[in-house]
């Protein structure tokens, strides 16, 4: 970033942190855009530029600017500046409705996160578009999308969001494939149940009844 872009977004960024001053950023977060066009100062500031409409619930003017700042971090291959812009667009789209809209963005959201190696963050944004593609619905786009982020969160270790993911499948999923995925969510609950020693044995009993399910199911099918 130039000295005087980055002086510009610097001042811009203390202006907007004055209340009752936000809108006056504007000019400065514009200017660090000119001085730095085409590079990464320009991206930055965009995304500056689309906060403080966003803040003031201007959604034209937001979107266009999520837009501009995405496609120039994508020209830099900047990926990880590129998931912050889109992620942030389609974070708009959802919240004025615009929901088929946000399917792209989040879509590429998740790319970008993944080939920045935030996979936290990709594995999250994954499930938000699985869920996204059912309300919308389109169930044979969607469950594979929450399939796979099932198992992006038991990869990470994160059995919170594993324990989530799973009871929404289940809750859409028709029963397909049952006893499998209760005897893992039964399985990542059981920590809540040690409390309780009666609750505890009989999450153990459910937890094989569920496993001995699954494995009839697993039977029938070969």
């Amino acid at each position: 970033m130039g000295i005087r872009a980055k002086v510009e977004q610097c001042w811009g960024e203390a202006i907007y942190r004055m209340d009752g001053r936000e809108r006056e950023s504007l000019a400065h977060f514009s200017e660090a855009a000119r001085l730095g066009s085409g590079s990464n100062a320009e991206a930055l500031a965009l995304l500056s530029i689309a906060g403080v409409h966003q803040m003031y619930r201007e959604v034209e003017p937001t979107l266009e600017a999520y837009r501009r700042s995405a496609a120039l971090f994508m020209a830099l291959g900047d990926h990880y500046g590129e998931f912050l812009a889109r992620d942030s667009l389609q974070e708009c789209l959802r919240s004025v409705q615009r929901l088929s809209e946000a399917v792209p963005q989040l879509a590429r959201a998740v790319e970008c996160a993944l080939e920045s190696g935030d996979t936290s963050e990709g594995v999250e944004r994954m499930f938000t578009l699985g869920k996204l593609l059912i309300e919308l619905d389109r169930p044979a786009e969607g469950l594979p999308v929450v399939r796979a982020a099932v198992g992006g969160f038991h990869d990470l270790g994160d059995a919170r969001m594993e324990l989530t993911a799973r009871m929404f499948l289940d809750s859409q999923d028709g029963g397909k494939g049952r006893g499998e995925n209760w005897a893992r969510i039964i399985e990542l609950g059981l920590p809540a149940m040690a409390d309780d020693p009666a609750l505890e044995a009989f999450g153990h009993e459910l937890l094989a009844a569920f496993m001995d399910e699954a494995a009839l199911d697993q039977s029938a099918d070969d």
